[in-house]
């Protein structure tokens, strides 16, 4: 079956551009044509369009932007361009406020306006899913983040701290996982800046080329393609909050970029030598190691030290387990208000299995492991969630064709000089994988913390040093003393 085309609500009092616009977008859209705003409501109310064309100009006592107001309002969600033969930079930015994604100043030719529409469409999948993430994210809570572990109230009282000064930038820090975009949103929506808007970043959904464009925004033929004035992601933030998710993905251009605004709080559009100020709080997030960076020289010192006015570490759901028997509830609670299961516990024995795995994925690993296992507990009509319902591998490595790997000689084997042999080999691919970051490498072995990791490492340069000598990585992690390299079984 042929997919649907979208459609289109055009609404403009200038019947005969209203014909040539049905006309041109008439094999790429489902067209509805309207000349009033009585037209357009009742269009509207009849059946929502994917996206929407509106003149600002209407020959009626409502105009465009009366109308753009009350259709955001009375039908939020819709996409709305606005469309006007005047480029005014205060009615763009008006418009753009009150919630129009796009604004095309006339005259255009039909390959413009297509591009500008597809555009919009492309982004409707990205909005379906910011605003299923936002009803979702409502139903928590802001200011009771679950868990009543020390670490959660610590974190608690940062949060309950910083919304106190809504002018300070926050970077948050912690790994994929641990809620970074929950906690920005708690600190806004309990700051001052909670009636005003919020607007979300995803650093790695940019394109290098285009980071810049979208921060700040760009005029009129600051660039091929640049047909029509952008308001960027900072100028639509006016007065509330910009949340920049995974900041250290920035390069080094755009972190000088990104410095000046922070020191000054102002900017200029590309193409344009106006500056330009606007009131915003700056929310950072990152999961990398920012000290790794600034010694890779991937991340500028001057701006490592701007962004953390204000650090949130958020700890990883591993270093407060006292935590996951509450957010098992937290999340079969949950389901069961969806109407998705009846099930409002676990057993014993399957928390007993939480609380031994590390969760790499952490609180999002959590959450997924539930609904897997509450669907295989639905499915076997479990009273609760049993051990067979549930399919983490708790503290075992990969399998790895044992048979054809041990070898145990006739005359006996060192079990112990084996072992460490495979320790260092599990400590060689950590180091690599993690480009020589030792936190890192202690988070992808389980180990609490760098400490344990060097004090293994001690361990086995003590009692094997000509073993450790065969790892490349491990030595350049862990210089050894000459004393000990001369140390040889």
């Amino acid at each position: 079956m042929p997919e649907q085309q979208p459609s289109l609500l055009i609404v403009d009092d200038d019947e005969d551009l209203l014909r040539m616009l049905a006309t041109l977008l008439e094999n790429e859209f489902r067209v509805t044509p309207t000349a009033t705003s009585q037209a357009a409501l009742q269009s509207l109310k009849e059946s929502l369009p994917d996206v929407m064309l509106l003149d600002i100009r209407l020959n009626e006592p409502k105009d465009g932007i009366s109308l753009l107001n009350e259709i955001i309002r009375d039908f939020p969600g819709i996409r709305v361009v606005m469309m006007s033969g005047i480029d005014d930079s205060e009615v763009i930015v008006k418009c753009m406020r009150l919630g129009a994604v796009d604004f095309l100043v006339k005259p255009f030719n039909s390959a413009q306006v297509q591009e500008r529409l597809h555009k919009v469409l492309l982004e409707n999948k990205k909005q379906r899913r910011a605003i299923a993430l936002e009803e979702r994210l409502e139903k928590i809570d802001p200011t009771n983040l679950i868990g009543n572990s020390l670490k959660m109230k610590k974190l608690q009282d940062q949060i309950a701290a910083i919304t106190q000064y809504g002018h300070t930038s926050v970077i948050i820090r912690g790994e994929s996982g641990t809620g970074k975009e929950l906690v920005a949103r708690s600190i806004y929506q309990q700051g001052y800046r909670k009636n005003e808007l919020m607007v979300i970043v995803s650093i790695p959904s940019l394109s290098a080329n285009v980071v810049e464009a979208e921060l700040f925004g760009y005029e009129k033929g600051a660039f091929t393609g640049a047909l029509q004035r952008h308001i960027g992601y900072l100028e639509k933030a006016d007065g509330g909050v910009l949340f920049l998710d995974e900041i250290g993905e920035l390069n080094q251009e755009m972190q000088v970029k990104l410095l000046r605004f922070l020191q000054e709080r102002t900017f200029s559009r590309m193409g344009s030598t106006e500056s330009m100020s606007v009131d915003v709080q700056i929310i950072m997030a990152t999961n990398r190691n920012l000290e790794e960076c600034l010694k890779k020289s991937t991340i500028r010192e001057d701006f490592y030290y701007r962004i953390r006015s204000f650090e949130i570490a958020l700890p990883p759901l591993r270093e407060r387990k006292e935590d996951i028997p509450v957010l098992v509830e937290y999340f079969l609670n949950r389901l069961f208000q969806q109407g998705r299961t009846k099930i409002s516990q676990a057993s014993t024995k399957v928390l007993e299995q939480f609380m031994a795995y590390h969760w790499p994925g952490n609180v999002r690993e959590l959450e997924n492991a539930v609904e897997s296992s509450v669907i295989y507990a639905n499915y076997r009509n479990h009273n609760v969630i049993e051990l067979d319902d549930i399919s983490l591998r708790v503290n075992h490595p990969p399998a790895i064709g044992e048979d054809a790997l041990i070898q145990i000689e006739e005359k006996g084997t060192d079990l112990e000089r084996s072992l460490a042999g495979w320790e260092l080999k599990y400590l060689e691919k950590a180091l690599r994988m993690s480009q020589g970051s030792k936190s890192e490498t202690a988070r992808l072995l389980g180990l609490n913390d760098r400490f344990a990791l060097r004090r293994r490492v001690k361990s086995l340069q003590e009692r094997y040093p000509e073993l450790v000598m065969q790892h490349q990585h491990v030595c350049q992690a862990y210089p050894m003393h000459k004393s000990k390299q001369r140390r040889k079984t």
